[in-house]
C-alpha cells in the first residue's frame, strides 16, 4: 500500500509538472511543450537509473516516486502520438517528420550526454 500511495503522490507532481509546463511553453507552430517535457522526463529518469546503479543502498520509495510517479505523470506520449497524427491530418509533413525526430535524436543525445557526465562524477 505504501508503494501505490508514493506512485499516486510522484503521479500528481509529474502530472502538476507537465500542466505548467503546457502554460509556460505553448504549442504554436511545433509542439515545443511536448517535446521539452518528454525530453525533460527523459533525462531526469536517466539521471535516477545511473544514480542508483551507482548507489550502494537505493532508498525503497526512490523508484517508485521518481521513475514510475514522477517521470510517469510528468511525460507523456499519447499527447506526442496526438500531435503527430494533428500534423499528418492538417497535411504538415514536416512537422510529422520532424517532431519524431527531434524526441528520438534528442533523447539519444540527453542519454549520452548524461552517460558521459555521470562517468566523470562517479571516476573522482
Amino acid at each position: 500500500m505504501k508503494k501505490t500511495l508514493i506512485v499516486a503522490l510522484g503521479g500528481i507532481i509529474g502530472a502538476y509538472g507537465r500542466w505548467i509546463c503546457t502554460r509556460i511553453f505553448p504549442n504554436n507552430n511545433f509542439p515545443w511543450a511536448t517535446l521539452l517535457i518528454n525530453l525533460t522526463g527523459s533525462a531526469i529518469l536517466i539521471i535516477f537509473i545511473r544514480y542508483s546503479e551507482k548507489h550502494s543502498n537505493p532508498k525503497w520509495w526512490w523508484r517508485p516516486l521518481i521513475a514510475t510517479g514522477i517521470c510517469g505523470g510528468f511525460t507523456t506520449y499519447s499527447a506526442f502520438a496526438v500531435q503527430v497524427d494533428q500534423a499528418i491530418s492538417a497535411h504538415k509533413y514536416w512537422l510529422a517528420i520532424s517532431y519524431p525526430a527531434a524526441s528520438i535524436v534528442g533523447t539519444f543525445l540527453i542519454m549520452l550526454l548524461i552517460d558521459e557526465l555521470i562517468g566523470k562524477v562517479f571516476k573522482k
